[in-house]
């Protein structure tokens, strides 16, 4: 290139500037390096690129040239304007020569015409089909990479053999096994310095290493039941000429369940033409015919070059590296669905969960099996399922089921079954105890209930017990009971659980801390369960005080549930939800609750209770009436007032003894407070009378 250059420095005030010049070199083209590579082959869908370098220097325009093997007159390629071209999905007719001619005003200059073959996909053997490919570079000191595209993705990137059998892998080189996994392929250049970039592997008369055994990635050695399926394997090889460029071996695979016995997958033998004395690069590409899976759940793979034929490549050839692929296989479910069964009422909700825990990600499927066969859940593609406003139309059986799907196959978990009940018919209060039930498998079970948050006890130890032991069999006693979760049950776990029934704790009162008119409850849910079907039953009553009278209760409900287990002695959890079947609270002016567990009669003297929960909200104190002075008028005593709730009803209360309790006083009137609460009475009263006292007292 001759480039020429014009630098002065101005010194303008304190600023420095730098002023270049330089023009293109005129004349025609010239040719930096030839077309690369110099020849090739590939089969059908594969891929090419075509590169030539030229002075950069000189004003040019690049246009490539197509000529058939017919020897038709060459013809351009539409668009071809760089100095590379790539030829992607190859078909059979783009067999032949390609080069790339530079043009400029002073002339025109073709590269080297580069002949490349493109072959048909070969026949499958036992459902595996090898393809081939190869490339040539210019020969002499030249330097020459193929321009592969070599896959980063590969199972034993970067991993020295487990095993190598016996022979030298660095005859006439530099490297050793591990240069097989650098995902690089490196130069081949004839300098005499033999192919520091190759491994040599062939058979033990050529004096090469003759095997290596990879073993798939630590995190999943053979012994914990889950190994690779492998999609395919991709060797590179070649060497500084065509003298030792070929490439065979046999590829074995051992599974996860018999990791030393090495079945044979299939066998590479690929030795191309080299037209020229010439760098040669080769690849072998090993893929099934059908499908996407070579060998499943595979803990190593072996590689066995004791096959090369002595008299053909001197007992050797030359390896750049060595890419397996895969996928890992799915596990069978690390967590089975949960809950493995499950019944609830119309209107409420469920989750159901499963985990596979396999990597990569694999995709989910949630399916709904009604007998019929599984059919797929719309949007139901996560590890949980939830059915939310729950109908009848959701009861299934065999029931739900989290299918699992990669490259490597389909894994389903257990169908959970699941019934949707009707809304049980209210009791005498208009209150409806709506059941569910979840049952698990194996030793520990949590319920995939989600408990709201808000319970006027939420934290709360009661303020009143009953007799009993509430901690019985190892159970966590009172504090379990309000402190927001479920815990696990199951195995002779139960520290979730308090004891309560007529043979353990026997009854619970909890204050509500808040007015003193109380608290409107809405409803109330209690879970339960134990680590078998033998103490699950919910069984009490619950009932109510209000702050006037704080002795008396009211009874809000029975509850009586024992659920029917489908024929499992695994853990089982229950809940009952109590509600209004109208819009109305279940109970008004609440100040306290008390749960009495020897009515209804439980099984077995006691059974476990995980947490108990009400909600409501607090009643606004009601207005308090003022009595303005009183006076006499005509044997009457007028009273009047305000402060009273508009339209609300009232009654004028009196006695002789201010002490006395308010049951004892004396109903003198009633009345109504208008419509800004104020109030007028006239009550007969005698001048005689003396040390009467008179209150007003609303609902």
């Amino acid at each position: 290139m001759n480039h020429a250059s014009l630098a002065q420095n101005i010194l303008a005030g304190t600023v420095m500037v730098t002023v270049v010049t330089s023009h293109v070199t005129a004349g025609p083209p010239v040719l930096l390096n030839d077309t690369l590579p110099a020849s090739g082959s590939d089969v059908v869908g594969g891929q090419i690129t075509f590169a030539a370098v030229f002075d950069g220097s000189r004003p040019l325009t690049y246009q490539w040239q197509f000529q058939d093997p017919s020897g038709n007159p060459p013809v351009d390629i539409p668009n071809a304007t760089n100095t590379t071209l790539t030829i992607s999905s190859l078909h059979l007719a783009d067999a032949g020569n390609y080069f790339v001619t530079a043009s400029n005003a002073w002339g025109t200059l073709p590269s080297t015409s580069a002949f490349f073959a493109v072959n048909p996909l070969p026949a499958a053997t036992n459902n595996i089909v090898v393809t081939y490919a190869n490339q040539t570079g210019l020969g002499g000191s030249t330097a020459f990479t193929p321009n592969w595209l070599i896959a980063s993705n590969s199972l034993i990137a970067g991993a020295a053999p487990s095993s190598v059998g016996p022979g030298d892998f660095s005859r006439s080189a530099a490297g050793v096994p591990a240069v097989l996994t650098d995902g690089t392929f490196g130069q081949l250049v004839q300098d005499g310095n033999g192919a520091p970039n190759l491994v040599t592997c062939g058979t033990v008369a050529g004096g090469a290493g003759t095997s290596v055994i990879y073993t798939m990635p630590p995190s999943n050695v053979p012994g914990n039941g889950v190994g690779y399926d492998i999609t395919s394997i991709v060797s590179y090889g070649g060497w500084v000429d065509s003298g030792r460029d070929q490439q065979r071996y046999t590829v074995y695979y051992a599974t996860v369940a018999s990791p030393t016995n090495f079945l044979r997958l299939a066998e590479v033998n690929f030795n191309p033409p080299n037209p020229l004395p010439a760098q040669s690069a080769t690849r072998a590409s090993i893929l099934p015919a059908v499908g996407t899976i070579l060998a499943k759940n595979v803990a190593a793979i072996k590689f066995d070059f004791d096959v090369l034929d002595p008299s053909v490549e001197n007992g050797y050839a030359g390896y750049a590296e060595l890419g397996v692929f895969g996928v890992l296989s799915i596990r069978p479910p690390t967590i089975n669905t949960v809950p493995a069964t499950c019944s609830d009422v119309v209107g409420s909700q469920v989750a159901f969960r499963a985990n596979f825990g396999s990597d990569p990600a694999i995709s989910y499927q949630w399916m709904k099996d009604t007998g019929a066969g599984g059919i797929p859940i719309l949007g139901a593609t996560n590890a949980t399922l939830i059915l939310s406003n729950l109908q009848l139309s959701d009861t299934a059986a065999p029931g739900y089921s989290l299918q699992a799907s990669n490259a490597s196959g389909v894994l389903s978990s257990t169908a959970s079954p699941f019934i949707v009940n009707p809304l049980p018919t209210p009791n005498a209060n208009g209150i409806l105890v709506a059941p569910a039930n979840q049952t698990g498998i194996g030793a520990n079970f949590t319920p995939t209930w989600t408990l709201a948050a808000g319970s006027l006890i939420a934290g709360l130890l009661p303020s009143g017990v009953g007799p009993g032991i509430f901690n019985l069999e190892g159970c966590g006693g009172l504090p379990v009971l309000t402190d927001g979760k479920f815990g696990a049950i199951g195995g002779g776990i139960n520290t979730a659980l308090a004891s309560c029934g007529p043979n353990a704790g026997r009854s619970i009162t909890y204050t509500l801390n808040g007015p003193a008119s109380g608290f409107d409850i809405t409803n109330i849910i209690t879970y339960g369960g134990w680590s078998d079907g033998g103490r699950d039953q919910q069984a009490y009553t619950v009932s109510y005080s209000t702050g006037a009278d704080p002795t008396i209760f009211h009874t809000i409900a029975l509850a009586n549930y024992n659920p029917a287990l489908p024929g499992t002695s695994g853990p089982s959890a229950d809940r009952l939800t109590l509600f209004s079947s109208t819009a109305a609270p279940i109970a008004t002016g609440a100040a306290t609750v008390r749960f009495d567990f020897t009515n209804p009669l439980g099984e077995n003297g006691y059974s476990g209770y995980a947490e108990i929960a009400i909600f409501g909200y607090p009643i606004p104190a009601a207005p308090q009436p003022m009595i303005n002075s009183p006076h006499l008028m005509g044997g009457h005593l007028i009273l009047t007032g305000s402060g009273g709730t508009a339209a609300g009803s009232y009654s004028v209360l009196t006695s002789t003894n201010v002490a006395t309790p308010l049951s004892g006083w004396i109903t003198n009137a009633t009345g109504f407070f208008d419509g800004h609460g104020v109030f007028s009475n006239s009550l007969s009263f005698s001048a005689l009378e003396s040390g009467r006292y008179f209150l007003i007292k609303t609902p």
